[in-house]
């Protein structure tokens, strides 16, 4: 991905998940509930890594 010029990655987790996710280096930036139908909503976790710049990385 740093090969074609992004340097974070950003994801919305379930609350399950984002244990999985931090354990890949992901850190939570928000947390907010998407709405359901009849009236449910679904709780989220916005999740952000940064990405390292590698010296060996070639852009075509």
């Amino acid at each position: 991905m740093t090969a074609c010029g992004f340097r974070n990655a950003m994801l919305v987790a379930t609350l399950a998940g984002e244990p999985l996710y931090a354990s890949c280096g992901y850190a939570a930036a928000r947390r907010y509930e998407i709405p359901l139908a009849n009236d449910l909503t679904l709780p989220v976790v916005e999740m952000r890594k940064h990405l390292p710049i590698h010296a060996t990385c070639i852009r075509a």
